[in-house]
């Protein structure tokens, strides 16, 4: 039923009980049905791309929905009639200009997947922290500038996307998040990284172009696991002895710092397929490392300088 410029939908839908899927996107509609509760067998439901700023109350007695899509809509707030829906796995809210999310959102015990990105939101409650399902949670495009401590209660997560903020400084809470595997960061604020980063073991993924990153700190070396790491456009002036110690490393963009020498340990690096050192300060590298820049080449990976 998406794209057909509905205004309504006809109230004879509700009568299909063990109806599963209903998609409803891209249309103009801003209200349901007052019978639409009688749909409890409906899993996914997807009313993206309409008019709607508010969820009647009978929405909970959709008791089997997993997959909810609410995005490009008009909600100003994450409707606390959601958090009632103890089946919920998945939540599109993004493109929507929500500023306030309940401590109610607690209560999905079940989520997985958040997606909160480009709305306009500066804060999330604590009970955040109590979603110990969640694996996904996208923020990018809001205004955020701090993070609450009990971001590293989500000890399921694995995704966190936060680009496009204007993040200062991050917990050291953000060190608990033992599950992590990409973090992305690139487009805020940052001069500084707490040394609790080091302590995301699971980490493959570091995204921290476009920041004010002045160093980077010795526990950037404890990142075992790390593969990708960005940083692109930031401040930094030197690199820890550390970051040798980075040796699964595959992707390593350090374009357009301020570079002025490199540490010797970045021979140690032996994995890396793209180096990109272009847009420094670097007059020349000592022998040491010229000789490890060649042997990549060698090997088939691209060196930029």
């Amino acid at each position: 039923m998406g794209f057909q410029h509905l205004t309504a939908l006809p109230d004879a839908i509700c009568q299909l009980t063990s109806l599963r899927d209903l998609r409803c996107n891209v249309n103009e509609l801003s209200t349901l049905p007052g019978t639409f509760r009688r749909l409890t067998s409906l899993e996914t439901l997807d009313l993206g791309a309409n008019h709607f700023s508010s969820l009647p109350e009978d929405i909970r007695f959709l008791s089997s929905l997993r997959t909810l899509f609410l995005q490009n809509n008009q909600f100003e707030s994450l409707p606390e009639e959601i958090c009632a829906l103890p089946s919920l796995q998945t939540l599109y809210m993004g493109r929507n200009p929500v500023a306030f999310v309940p401590d109610a959102i607690s209560h999905l015990t079940s989520l997985e997947k958040l997606y909160l990105g480009e709305n306009e939101l500066t804060s999330l409650p604590e009970a955040i922290g109590r979603l110990p399902s969640l694996q996904v949670l996208q923020l990018e495009y809001n205004l955020f500038a701090i993070l609450p401590e009990a971001i590293g209660q989500l000890q399921s997560l694995q995704v966190l996307n936060l680009e496009y903020n204007q993040l200062a400084a991050l917990p050291e809470a953000i060190g608990q998040l033992q599950s992590l595997q990409v973090l992305d960061l690139q487009n805020n604020r940052l001069a500084a990284l707490p040394a609790a980063i080091g302590q995301l073991q699971s980490l493959q993924w570091l995204n921290l172009q476009n920041n004010s990153l002045l160093a980077l700190p010795e526990e950037i070396g404890l990142l075992h696991s790390l593969q990708n790491l960005f940083l692109t456009n930031n401040e930094l002036v030197s690199l820890p002895e550390a970051i040798g110690q980075l040796t699964a490393l595959k992707i390593l963009d350090l374009k357009d710092n301020k570079l002025e020498s490199l540490p010797e340990t970045l021979g140690q690096l032996t994995k890396l397929h793209v180096l990109n050192l272009k847009g420094n300060n670097l007059a020349f590298l000592p022998e040491s490392l010229e000789n490890w820049v060649e042997d990549l080449k060698r090997r088939g990976s691209s060196i930029s300088r």
